[in-house]
Parts: C-alpha cells; structure tokens; sequence
C-alpha cells in the first residue's frame, strides 16, 4: 500500500518561505519513522507554498515565515485568506510553526504594533513584543541553551570521536533579525508550554520570560529567531526536524499542551 501524503505548507505571501521548503525537502528522515498515529500508516512528507484558501485546505500542518507580520497579515486580508488561517491555526489538531513574524502571527496578543493594531491569527496563550529585541541594526546572533526535549527526535550523530564515541551536536547559534520577544501569559494554558530554546542572558530585566526564544504549546510551535538560516551548519536543521517528527509526526511527550 503506498504510503499517504502528509503535505506541510508554508505560508508564501511574503518573507523567508522558500528556505523553510528548501530545509523540510532536505530532512533525512527514516522511513521506519515516517508514520503517523495509532495506526503507525506510512506517510511521505510533501512541501506546499501556501498562496490561497484552496492551498490551505490541502495542508495538514503549517509554517509561517519571518517577514513582516503586518505585511503578511495584510495580504491574507486582501486575499480572502485571513479567516482560514485563523481556524486553521486555531485548531488545537493543527500542527503549526511560527519564526520571528510568524511567531507575532500566532500569538494572542502582540504589542508594539503600528498604529491601527495588529492582525494576529492566534492558536497560543502568548503575548509577544514586536522588534523586542531592537531594530535592523540591533540583529544579532548568540548560542542558545537548548532543552533535552529538542533532542529526543533526532537522529544519532554519524560521526565518531577518536576513542569511537559519537560526536554530540554542535552548539546551536540563533540569528535574531527584528525579533519579538515572548511574553508568557497568565492564563491556565500557559503553565502548559514547554520551554525548547533560551538565551543565556536575559535581555529584558522587567521581563523574566524575555530569555525563552523557542517554545511548544500543544501542537504548536514558536521561534523567535531564524532556524531556516542554520540550514547549511551541521545540526542546523534540528527545529524543523523537530517539528516534523516530535509535533507533526505525533511523538511521545510533545504536543500535549492544550489537548491534555
């Protein structure tokens, strides 16, 4: 029986969205882990770039790209997509990614917006603070302290050390381009986020939560930098691997935030 297609859109109204296509095709995935639900079916993981309500509706999971967020909401707006995308990031059974932009996008509130507000297509307890991190010239990239939880659906490294232990992955360093900087709410969904990614530093003193720059809630995901932009390093791909086996894919322990 061959095996079913699992199609994982990207949103391309604007931003960064082919490197995100470009890194979910070049995921090594084994075929023995390509399987979905109690049923353990066979699925095959096909890309798509999100342009219309038709697109959407093809998909089973979603990433929205950096960008600009008001942009990016603007255009849905005008394209008669806006809506769709609020149910189908809405939906507790939908897996969703978020970067930079598309973290704001994904939020359930966002402050800093320009004047008029801000449409957000929500599916998280979160606030984020637009540009919380500075402008364009205030970009920066540090080494993040990565969670155990990262790991737990990755392959083993292919290589070895000279005493025949496995190499462990290299550091992982976030590219932080106008980043918004989360603001966990205190709503009772939100004790159920699960911390992926942090600064070792705090960047705002008033802010305790300003640190975390990755996190899960249920089935969907949020980062505050640019993963698609570590594609080429060795380990670069971890978070979307991540997202494709741990959230997508249904593994163990994740994505059980609001479903619980």
């Amino acid at each position: 029986m061959p095996a079913t297609p699992y199609t994982i859109g990207v949103l391309a109204l604007q931003g960064a969205f082919i490197e995100h296509i470009n890194l979910i095709n070049k995921l090594k995935i084994p075929k023995s882990q390509l399987v979905l639900g109690e049923n353990k079916d066979e699925v095959v993981i096909v890309t798509l770039a999100v342009r219309t309500k038709e697109d959407l509706e093809r998909c089973d999971a979603l990433i929205i790209p950096g960008g600009e967020s008001t942009s990016i909401a603007s255009i849905a707006t005008r394209s008669g997509l806006l809506e769709p995308l609020r149910a189908f990031c809405q939906d507790p059974l939908k897996p969703c990614l978020g970067t930079c932009a598309g973290m704001i996008l994904l939020a359930e509130k966002a402050e800093g917006a320009k004047k008029g507000g801000q449409e957000l297509f929500g599916g998280m307890s979160t606030n984020v603070l637009r540009n919380g991190f500075g402008s364009q010239l205030e970009s920066f990239e540090s080494p993040l302290i990565l969670s155990p939880l990262l790991n737990t659906f990755l392959p083993p490294p292919s290589t070895t050390t000279s005493d025949g232990e496995k190499d462990p992955l290299p550091p992982f360093n976030g590219m932080f381009i106008r980043a918004p900087v989360g603001m966990l709410l205190p709503s009772p969904s939100a004790t159920t986020l699960q911390i992926l990614a942090s600064l070792p530093f705090q960047p705002k003193p008033d802010n305790p939560s300003s640190s975390i720059v990755a996190f899960l809630e249920g089935k969907k995901m949020a980062i505050s930098f640019h993963p698609e932009l570590t594609a080429g390093v060795p380990g670069g791909g971890r978070f979307h691997e991540f997202f494709v086996r741990g959230v997508c894919l249904g593994g163990k322990g994740v994505g059980v935030g609001r479903e619980a």
